[in-house]
């Protein structure tokens, strides 16, 4: 018992005890039955003694809002992998279809297509009068006007057609007097006005006159003709 009351804690809590109950200072029996007791009493008083609240060592709340707050305020992730491909694709043009072309001069093309042009009464036809500059090899249609070897000015003609430079044949299967006047319209189209001598007049003084448009159909592929043929083709 005396060993038990040299600790300050544990003989405050006896006083306290006494006091309380002085009867117990008077009755022995009571005594021992109080120091059976007081280890309860001094757990009591321990746990009393340490009830003061303790410091905390964690972050305060406001950390956790400035923390969220951060979060929030981080800038979005870039897109990766099929969105950013297709931001790509949106933002880069679509490039143009590269344009058909043939790889032949004029020269070459009539050199390599003039044998398949039918001649006219085994008449051949003149190279070295062709004009190949009317050719066009990336064109959806061009042409080259083909006179006959030794001809004069009412000797029969034929005109030559080329689709992005490729020979895909002529105007008419019948052959046509006078040279032919052959203008362009537009990159597939063609005008030819053809000249012939109407009742009573001269070769040299013809003035009939006959437009037709001739026009590359890229739906059929194949030149459509429109206007009108000179009297002396047969329709």
């Amino acid at each position: 018992m005396v060993a038990l009351l040299h600790d300050g804690k544990r003989q405050g809590c006896l006083r306290m005890l006494m006091r309380l109950h002085p009867a117990l200072c008077r009755t022995p029996a009571l005594v021992v039955g109080a120091l059976l007791v007081l280890p309860v009493l001094l757990t009591g008083c321990k746990d009393s003694s340490s009830s003061e609240p303790a410091e905390t060592g964690g972050a305060p709340a406001a950390h956790t809002s400035d923390a969220q707050g951060s979060a929030s305020g981080q800038a979005s992730p870039e897109p990766s992998g099929k969105a950013a491909t297709e931001a790509s694709e949106e933002a880069t043009p679509t490039p143009s279809p590269t344009r058909e072309c043939s790889d032949k001069s004029g020269s070459e093309a009539l050199s390599t297509w003039m044998p398949q042009v039918p001649t006219y009464n085994d008449w051949a036809w003149s190279t070295a009068y062709a004009d190949t500059s009317t050719y066009d090899s990336c064109a959806s249609l061009s042409w080259i006007v083909l006179p006959i070897e030794g001809g004069t000015a009412s000797s029969p003609y034929q005109i030559m057609l080329f689709h992005h430079g490729e020979y895909i044949g002529v105007t008419s299967d019948q052959m046509i007097g006078f040279f032919p006047e052959v203008e362009r319209l537009d990159d597939e189209t063609i005008q030819v006005t053809y000249k012939w001598p109407r009742d009573g007049e001269s070769t040299a003084g013809a003035s009939g006159r006959s437009v037709s448009v001739f026009t590359w159909d890229a739906i059929t592929r194949a030149v459509v003709h429109s206007g009108e043929w000179p009297p002396t083709i047969d329709e």
